[in-house]
This record gives C-alpha cells, sequence and structure tokens, in this order.
C-alpha cells in the first residue's frame, strides 16, 4: 500500500500496513458496526437516527 504526502512516497509495512488494509475494508463494507471474531471482521446492522447515519457516510465521503 502506496503513502503519498505532498511530494513524498512511502510503503506501508508490517502492522501498519496491516491496519491500514483493515481500515479499508471497514469503509469499502458501508456498515457502522463491527465485531471481531476468530480474525474476521463481521458486521452487524444497528439501529441509529437517519441524521446519525446520513452524517455518519457523508463524513466517510469527505476523507
Amino acid at each position: 500500500m502506496k503513502i503519498i504526502q505532498g511530494t513524498r512516497e512511502t510503503y506501508a509495512q508490517g502492522d501498519f500496513k496491516k491496519n491500514l488494509e483493515r481500515e479499508l475494508k471497514l469503509i469499502e463494507s458501508n456498515h457502522m458496526y463491527f465485531y471481531e471474531e476468530a480474525g474476521e471482521i463481521i458486521p452487524e446492522v444497528i439501529s441509529v437516527s437517519e441524521y446519525l447515519r446520513d452524517s455518519y457516510f457523508d463524513l466517510l465521503r469527505f476523507f
């Protein structure tokens, strides 16, 4: 995974790379809540207000 900051480029390695890949998977799955079981990330549906849901996904789209 390549990281670019300004004109500098580097590659994520080790645990940092694993954490970035995990976060990407969480964001791409379009869920709001997850739990981890046996090393697998499992999404779970939760009940939240429409305003909170929309705000959460707006925040994800911003970044």
